[in-house]
């Protein structure tokens, strides 16, 4: 109850006290905010999205501004909450590709505006003298990672949740899973009803194979042992000191899953595939993780049937893998619509800066060029492009090829006239061509109908805890084995979501004992 109080106070409305800096070059479309930290009823957080009603007293949500509340500046007053106020923008829906700004709203007498390079502590100075307008604010984007927690919790008490096992509501409520049913890992491969039978012996066998691979001492070769058992509720932890291999276990768990899958392949006989949903808590661990996983699959398949090879995807955030998708594409349209591809700064004594703050934009946009990993995608945390899900969605529609000029073995067989069409309306954004709204629509469709099928053809999902709470991972993918390796570090709540999305067959908590 006071989980679900505090998110809804956070999303009332409230009337501070702002104070306006116009940013230069942006046309009055922008403007640095300052709201003294005495006029929040409740504290506003650095990422914030909030709507700002400058005439409060018409409360009318169709003509807000949108703050970006960003981390404090030198020039702000001491005390004061800082962010990036955007003006509004109405598209024109009757024409294309058309629309107009709100009108300015400020009194005169709240704004700053900069004429000439000045010092932070005069900027300071300026503001501090400033009047006060009073506008009415809303969060509209807080707390994202919490926001999706309280829809987990909501997904696991629905009376039509499905649940397959029936025990996420009864662990949550009796926080007892030793009390629930037993449940094997591989129970749907030990199931009668499946046709490729196997026995525990199987599993015992390849595991053992491990042990003397990876030279476990006796702590690992007990944790991996006690996961070919029946565990109550489906859920196990493995926990251990820094350094003693709990990570390992689990990946050693998905391994043994692939060389039974391998197994099969050799002796053609069928196989239910287990899928498998890696959540990590950073960026940097989750990409080992991928890299590590795709690693066993090459050692364990080799140059088996591709067709049959399990296939690893990274998944980022929505627009960074659209981003992949599109990079060539987008520079090659660049060029054809003759915009650079960039900002281009020459000698310092060319540069005509008007104020302090213009310098810093610039600064941050030639950093931001500089900081780029792969041309033409600004998510700096991309490191392993050829794993991400932007990249499988190329291969799936038949345009990245291998270095033999090869389709990759993840397109269908029939991907020449599948995506026929999708790939003429890539080809089309390459060359500059207008893209009426109605176009661009059915292109994001079919973008999204694409995604939906890599996910179907996918095995083993790698990516954040918070990205994993997504609808594009969890409407499309639904995984037999979890492993979270943020096991020590989460809450309940956070745990609770990721069963009320997923519930899965089994579930690996990995992490330091707390």
């Amino acid at each position: 109850t006071t989980l679900f109080r505090s998110i809804a106070d956070r999303k009332q409305s409230m009337d501070v006290e702002m104070r306006f800096c116009e940013i230069p070059y942006a046309g009055n479309r922008k403007y640095w905010v300052f709201i003294p930290s005495s006029s929040c009823m409740q504290r506003l957080e650095v990422d914030d999205v909030v709507l700002v009603n400058l005439i409060p007293q018409v409360d009318s949500r169709d003509d807000d501004w949108h703050l970006k509340i960003v981390k404090t500046t030198p020039m702000a007053p001491w005390g004061d909450v800082c962010g990036i106020l955007s003006r509004r923008w109405y598209h024109n829906k009757s024409k294309d590709n058309s629309g107009y700004f709100d009108p300015i709203q400020i009194p005169d007498k709240c704004v700053l505006k900069l004429t000439e390079q000045t010092s932070p502590d005069t900027i300071r100075k300026k503001v501090e003298t400033l009047c006060s307008a009073e506008v009415r604010v809303r969060i509209l984007d807080s707390d994202k990672g919490l926001t999706r927690q309280i829809s987990g919790i909501r997904e696991v008490f629905r009376n039509d949740l499905g649940n397959r096992h029936g025990y996420a509501k009864n662990i949550l409520l009796a926080n007892a899973p030793n009390l629930m049913g037993k449940v094997h890992p591989f129970s749907h491969l030990l199931s009668a009803k499946t046709q490729f039978l196997l026995k525990v012996e199987d599993i015992s066998a390849a595991i053992q194979d491990y042990i003397v691979h990876e030279k476990l001492d006796a702590s690992q070769i007990k944790a991996l042992r006690n996961l070919n058992t029946e565990i109550p509720g489906g859920f196990c932890v493995i926990h251990g000191a820094a350094g003693t291999g709990k990570s390992l276990i689990a990946r050693l768990m998905v391994a043994v899953s692939l060389k039974l899958r391998s197994i099969a392949d050799k002796n053609s006989i069928p196989y239910r595939k287990t899928k498998v949903l890696f959540m990590a808590p950073s960026n940097k661990y989750t990409d080992e993780i991928a890299l590590h996983i795709q690693s066993l699959v090459n050692t364990i398949f080799g140059k088996q049937s591709e067709s049959n090879t399990p296939f690893v995807v990274r998944v980022h955030a929505a627009s960074t893998d659209h981003s992949v998708t599109m990079q060539e594409y987008s520079a090659s349209r660049l060029k054809q619509c003759g915009n650079p591809e960039r900002i281009t700064l020459q000698d310092d004594d060319s540069l005509n800066l008007d104020s302090l703050l213009g310098a810093l934009e610039i600064s941050r946009l030639y950093r931001e060029y500089r900081s780029e990993r792969y041309p033409g995608i600004s998510d700096k945390r991309l490191c392993e492009i050829a794993l991400s899900l932007g990249t499988r969605i190329l291969q799936y529609v038949g345009i990245w090829r291998d270095q033999n000029n090869e389709v990759h073995p993840i397109a269908p067989d029939d991907w020449k006239i599948a995506f026929e069409n999708f790939r003429d309306q890539m080809d089309r954004w390459a060359k500059g061509e207008h893209f009426s709204l109605t176009e661009k629509d059915a292109f994001k469709e079919e973008y999204n109908r694409i995604v939906t099928l890599v996910f179907e053809k996918v095995d083993i999902v790698v990516t954040t805890g918070s990205q994993a709470l997504t609808h594009t991972i969890y409407a499309n993918f639904q995984p037999d084995w979890i492993v979270d390796e943020e096991g020590g570090r989460q809450l309940e709540s956070e745990f609770a979501s990721k069963i009320g999305y997923y519930n899965p067959n089994f579930y690996i908590l990995v992490g330091d004992p707390v």
